[in-house]
């Protein structure tokens, strides 16, 4: 996994500024930042889940959502 963020780019950051990232990037709705953002949170929260981020976009009324697909 380490890999691909470094593959990727994606700086380091606690969890704490990259969650304000991604909150910055829904609100701007910017597709990038979003990946990024998100990204740099999975790094920075290793035990983070799928279903526990698309939770707490639906609670907190983001624009964000994930949305599986056939692999």
């Amino acid at each position: 996994m380490h890999a691909m963020f470094k593959a990727l780019g994606i700086q380091d950051a606690s969890a704490e500024e990259a969650w304000a990232a991604v909150e910055a990037a829904d609100k701007e709705k910017d597709v990038d930042d979003i990946k990024k953002s998100i990204f740099a949170y999975a790094k920075a929260y290793p035990a983070l889940t799928f279903e526990e981020l698309e939770q707490t976009f639906r609670d907190a009324d983001m624009n964000t959502y994930i949305i599986s697909g056939d692999p």
